[in-house]
């Protein structure tokens, strides 16, 4: 499967719903995960506690969050979801590097 088949419900019915195992509790409250050829589409959700502190806003005009391939934050707002790629070569920018932003 290639990265941008995660977006096609035909070829993937399911979308990014592999559940994430080990998240740190005082970050996400859950999180799902897809692999692809390319690389791991992250759908991540932040604890009540933490959205309270951040914003949709904070974190789009924040430069290390920028520098994510595919962010996604339109869903922050209501649901404190964060969805972003992270491509099989990249050792900065990933799930582990996000957590502990928030930390």
């Amino acid at each position: 499967m290639k990265k941008f088949d995660i977006s096609d419900e035909e070829l993937n019915p399911d979308g990014i719903a592999k559940p994430l195992q080990g998240l740190a509790p005082d970050v996400w409250d859950r999180g799902y995960c897809a692999n692809t050829d390319d690389g791991i589409w992250y759908e991540v959700y932040l604890t009540d506690q933490l959205r309270l502190i951040y914003t949709e806003e904070d974190l789009s005009n924040d430069d290390w969050f920028t520098r994510f391939h595919d962010l996604e934050l339109s869903y922050f707002d209501d649901y404190g979801q964060i969805t972003f790629f992270v491509p099989n070569d990249e050792t900065t920018y990933t799930l582990d590097e996000t957590t502990e932003v928030f930390i």
